[in-house]
């Protein structure tokens, strides 16, 4: 016996509702290839790297701040004593001069590796105030006269020693204020 047009429409209705609610139930096909498994290892990998980078920059960065402050204090303190031998001076300038030489190579490469790895410009102006100052401060120690002998007058050398400490200090509390920002926004993992 044929199907009435309305039982057939009440059976076109439920194969209509079957496929919707087929459809519903059916799990959605993720847009990409891969699991979530696999996008979280990927995620971990690439996480991991950045810390290695970023880490890596940082020690670096952090151990040559040291050597360049240290070579700056050794120079300068030949002013305030007079027990120094001539060979000693000139030791100490020579390092100067070997950890200035090594941080104008780095603070270039550094710089780059910042602007590359952090997407925070203040971090970047940050250092290269850091740069500025470093520089100012070479300028002054290589202006210092050779010995205490040499000054123009004891006053004159006192301000320019005392400009050169006063740079360093300033130099000493923005590496300390780039560092904290450049491991707060590793730790919140917002490099690039």
């Amino acid at each position: 016996m044929p199907l009435s047009h309305r039982e057939r429409d009440k059976i076109r209705e439920a194969e209509i509702l079957k496929a919707e609610i087929r459809k519903e139930l059916q799990r959605e096909e993720p847009a990409s290839r891969l699991s979530e498994f696999q996008k979280q290892i990927w995620l971990l990998v690439i996480g991991s790297l950045l810390t290695i980078v970023v880490g890596g920059s940082l020690t670096y960065w952090w151990k040559s701040r040291e050597e360049t402050i240290a070579a700056a204090d050794d120079v300068l303190s030949t002013y305030y004593d007079q027990g120094w031998t001539q060979k000693e001076i000139d030791e100490r300038r020579e390092n100067w001069t070997h950890t200035s030489r090594n941080w104008w190579v780095n603070s270039h490469v550094l710089s780059e590796e910042i602007a590359a790895t952090f997407s925070n410009h203040e971090i970047d102006q940050s250092f290269q105030q850091i740069v500025n100052k470093r520089k100012q401060l070479g300028n002054i120690i290589m202006n210092l006269p050779r010995g205490r002998n040499q000054a123009a007058t004891e006053k004159e050398l006192e301000n320019q020693v005392d400009a050169a400490i006063k740079l360093k200090l300033e130099i000493v509390e923005l590496l300390h204020k780039c560092s904290a920002d450049m491991t707060a926004l590793a730790r919140k993992g917002a490099v690039q």
